[in-house]
């Protein structure tokens, strides 16, 4: 059941003259679903022959048609004293004023935007019908000359088409300025997600997936700019790189997933025995770096001693087939004597192996 039109208790007939198969049909259904009778044209000279047999209560017409377009039509009807009180519509896209003094000199006497709002073009016609009802007494035309958009135009209008079609413009502009709005707010809302997005994305960028730390990308980006300000302060800064100790027994004997949470289980291990200044990240597959800037008169045997001892009260905790093990070769970046990063991983990769072998050298004796 199609909704009822409350202003009269009439059955209004609604002609619409549109050139698109598609846009027609669309707005049939809407009025036919608000209760008016509906009929259809594809042009202003099929609307005049349906005008020539019957008297539609609206005209809802496109201004742009092959075959006599809208302000054409527009002008048939009103020079006709049998048709001039059938309120005229113009869809129009609205895009230049000068739209208004062609819908005056056709004596057009309401605007809806192209593309409209179903709720508008309903409004406009029920206001439309409603006043119908109330202006029984024409008023007199009136000529006038304005200027405008570079031309003269002399217009001919009533009051009643002066104020319809001022109100319809006025309306026209609002919705338009509310679909700016809306579009604006939609923009704002795609700004903050493609900025969140950015973010996301530039995190995936330099963090290692497995263990949530820096990969080495995030790693060098972010070192860079830590060693330039140890350069200027002066203070030690130490470089530990680590390697997880039998890692191909752990995959090769409990399986990747557990060799996977091996890895999980260090990162965890270096964030928990590191200061919220420090860098930690996965550069490589078993191998970690753990950066300590401004580490004071802290020597590095004394971190890495620590460090072992930590492991072993972490190790107490895991319920695990095996315990972790670490490898850590340090190296001091020294800002008298710059080197570089690369340098620096090299140095305390070169010492990480010399504690990986000794360790190994051990275990044989033992």
């Amino acid at each position: 059941m199609g909704k009822t039109f409350e202003g009269s208790t009439k059955k209004h007939e609604i002609l619409i003259v549109e050139d698109s198969h598609t846009h027609s049909e669309k707005l049939r259904n809407l009025l036919e679903d608000h209760g008016f009778i509906v009929s259809a044209v594809e042009n202003g000279k099929q609307a005049v022959e349906f005008l020539k047999k019957r008297k539609p209560s609206v005209i809802v017409s496109d201004i742009v048609m092959a075959e006599m377009d809208g302000w054409q039509l527009c002008q048939y009807v009103k020079k006709r004293v049998s048709l001039r009180d059938i309120p005229f519509i113009a869809l129009t896209p609205f895009s230049d004023p000068i739209d208004v003094i062609q819908g005056l000199k056709s004596g057009a006497d309401h605007f809806v935007a192209k593309p409209y709002d179903d709720d508008v073009l309903i409004s406009r016609i029920k206001h439309i019908l409603i006043n119908l009802d109330i202006r029984q007494n024409p008023l007199s035309a009136k000529a006038t000359d304005v200027y405008f958009g570079g031309q003269k135009h002399r217009l001919t209008f009533d009051h009643h088409q002066t104020l319809d079609l001022l109100l319809s413009t006025y309306e026209t502009a609002v919705q338009k300025n509310r679909e700016l709005e809306a579009a604006l707010a939609r923009l704002k809302d795609a700004e903050e997600l493609l900025s969140r997005q950015v973010v996301e994305l530039h995190n995936i960028a330099i963090h290692d997936s497995l263990t949530g730390l820096l990969n080495r990308r995030g790693f060098f980006i972010l070192v860079e700019q830590q060693m330039k300000l140890a350069s200027r302060m002066k203070g030690k800064t130490y470089l530990f790189y680590i390697d997880v100790d039998g890692m191909k027994w752990i995959n090769d004997t409990l399986g990747h997933e557990e060799g996977d949470q091996a890895l999980v289980a260090t990162g965890k291990f270096l964030m928990e025995n590191s200061r919220k200044s420090d860098i930690v990240a996965r550069i490589g597959g078993d191998e970690f770096v753990l950066v300590a800037i401004d580490a004071l008169e802290e020597s590095q045997q004394l971190i890495i001693d620590r460090m072992l001892r930590n492991l072993e009260k972490f190790n107490s905790k895991m319920t695990r087939g095996y315990k972790l093990s670490l490898s850590i070769g340090v190296a001091m970046y020294d800002a008298d004597k710059p080197c570089s990063i690369d340098d620096l991983l090299a140095r305390a990769d070169r010492l990480m192996y010399v504690h990986k072998n000794k360790k190994k050298s051990q275990s044989k004796q033992n």
